[in-house]
């Protein structure tokens, strides 16, 4: 059987970012790290266990993540961040609850003005009689110019989905795209917050799926061929482990349990950060 080629101008080598954990792991911090010219890496770095309102189980994650050209002449003007919680036995089918996230919303970023010039032109004509029957249009034209500010922005935006069988939140959406004006690429480095809320106290798991578009110039290597996707090994959370055996912080010291997540202003005290290229300071 002939092998067939996708021609898809999905981005650099690895647009499918994907990282398989080591035999018998089902935990890791570094969810990915994939490229070479245009690197994407995606790392967990706080768990935090406790209760929202009613006493309901909830666990609070900590994300970060990084998109960086290594080349001036390529970027990323585009990415879809995709997280789904799961039930990490599969058989009792009761996946953690997306209950709030940050960034939520549509966000404008790095914000910009072009001033575009346009005309308007007009004829008004009289019709003078001379002699019955006989007529001469007289035209008058005149332009008008009127100028036009276009604002363009980085658009970032967050949301909670449903995805699969399931009635209740049990996925988040982050995507982002650059400010179509500077074309300066997408944020460099984003820091996000996922607070669950848990029915019971058991090992829940989730993957992450992050799709790219890039700069033609990285289109034309990737018309090449399509590397194919790995495997997706989705990360394990076990509210009994201590979040620092895992080697990632917590606001709890010591591994404790923190009641009112919910109360916590998640912008701050996961400290959400969006940054563009020129801010980066991480």
């Amino acid at each position: 059987m002939d092998a067939e080629l996708l021609l898809l101008p999905q981005g650099d080598e690895g647009t499918g970012f994907r990282t398989k954990n080591a035999p018998g792991e089902r935990f890791r911090r570094v969810l990915f790290d994939r490229g070479d010219a245009l690197i994407a890496k995606a790392t967990i770095i706080s768990i935090t266990h406790g209760t929202v309102k009613n006493d309901d189980l909830a666990t609070l994650l900590v994300f970060e993540f990084r998109f960086v050209s290594n080349n001036r002449s390529r970027r990323f003007i585009r990415s879809t961040i995709t997280i789904t919680f799961e039930d990490a036995t599969k058989g009792r089918n009761v996946p953690p609850e997306v209950y709030r996230i940050a960034p939520e919303g549509r966000c404008a970023l790095n914000r910009t003005e072009t001033m575009r010039n346009t005309k308007q032109t007009a004829n008004a004509g009289v019709n003078t009689g001379t002699l019955p029957g006989v007529g001469v249009d007289v035209g008058y034209v005149w332009e008008v110019e009127k100028s036009e500010t276009r604002e363009h922005w980085t658009i970032f935006t967050g949301m909670k989905r449903q995805l699969g069988d399931c009635r209740e939140d049990n996925a988040v959406i982050w995507s982002m795209e650059e400010n179509n004006e500077k074309k300066d690429g997408i944020p460099s480095f984003v820091r996000t917050a996922v607070l669950l809320r848990r029915k019971e106290n058991e090992p829940f798991s989730f993957t992450v799926k992050i799709r790219t578009d890039v700069d033609f110039v990285s289109e034309v290597k990737a018309l090449f061929g399509l590397e194919k996707a790995d495997t997706i090994d989705p990360v394990e959370i076990d509210p009994e482990i201590d979040p620092e055996d895992l080697r990632v912080e917590s606001l709890g010291a010591g591994g404790a349990h923190l009641p009112d997540l919910d109360s916590l202003d998640l912008a701050k005290q996961a400290a959400v950060e969006v940054l563009t290229l020129l801010d980066a300071t991480h």
